[in-house]
């Protein structure tokens, strides 16, 4: 094994750590309180219960009446919770590919030679760097930044063997999974939730599965769907991340093989 293969090794390695150190927060952290009790007890802990009750309601009311709004507050809660997980995990994986990608870029510098991107960089910008390290970093950096803000999360995806010449083994019901979190996330920022002709589009276009209707509002299922991309995203992470390790000797082949096609044409 090169040691460029042993560095690209180690970091996708360090990708995935804080892929799985940031799963690790959302997992500890208030807005995975999902039950009434597990509320009252953070509140009780932080000595907030008296301010909830005063807030909610602004003279003296019984106990049981005040437990009755903050059980109406816990279930908002929950939705606007779920709502919060669902696009970090989202955004959790995304910027997982976009490490990976990132990765590659930074090991094996000669991909960049494939690409017309020093026509797109701002001279004054280049000016004021005076290293090849520096303005490989710059090139990079506006390569990865271009690559997921100009695709959706399935193009990404395929870009790996585009660009790499590794097609990541996810099977179709997978990229689905996918695609469907992806248009879940995109109404949630976009749209409040609601869904939209686009949407109904894209599902028809794609094949997925769906029972929304148009303008109906997700909220009602966040949770339901926010358990589905906590018990799936890690574990297609785990094979995209295992599988480009297993595949480094590949991706430096690839690298020098398309850049003398590159070179000749």
């Amino acid at each position: 094994m090169s040691e460029l293969q042993k560095t690209l090794k180690k970091e996708l390695t360090k990708s995935v750590i804080q892929f799985l150190k940031k799963e690790n927060e959302l997992l500890n952290s208030l807005i995975y309180t999902s039950h009434l009790e597990s509320f009252e007890s953070y509140l009780e802990q932080h000595n907030l219960m008296d301010d909830v009750f005063l807030f909610m309601n602004r003279s003296k009311v019984d106990y049981e009446k005040s437990r009755r709004k903050l059980l109406k507050v816990d279930t908002s809660m929950r939705k606007v919770n779920a709502g919060m997980v669902y696009k970090l995990y989202y955004k959790n994986f995304e910027e997982l590919l976009s490490n990976f990608i990132n990765s590659i870029y930074l090991v094996y510098p000669k991909f960049l030679e494939k690409e017309d991107v020093y026509t797109k960089l701002e001279i004054d910008l280049l000016q004021k760097t005076s290293t090849v390290k520096n303005i490989q970093k710059i090139i990079k950096d506006k390569k990865v930044n271009e690559l997921v803000q100009e695709n959706n999360i399935i193009s990404i995806i395929m870009k790996f063997k585009i660009i790499f010449g590794v097609d990541l083994p996810l099977s179709e019901d997978e990229i689905k999974l996918i695609l469907f979190f992806s248009m879940n996330r995109n109404l949630l920022i976009h749209n409040n939730g609601i869904i939209n002709s686009l949407f109904l589009i894209e599902v028809k276009r794609f094949n997925l599965i769906s029972e929304y209707e148009l303008d109906e509002n997700i909220s009602s299922t966040l949770e339901k769907l926010t358990d589905k991309i906590k018990g799936t995203i890690p574990k297609i992470a785990s094979k995209v991340y295992e599988f480009l390790v297993s595949n480094v000797p590949q991706i430096e082949l690839f690298s020098e093989t398309q850049l003398e096609v590159y070179v000749q044409k």
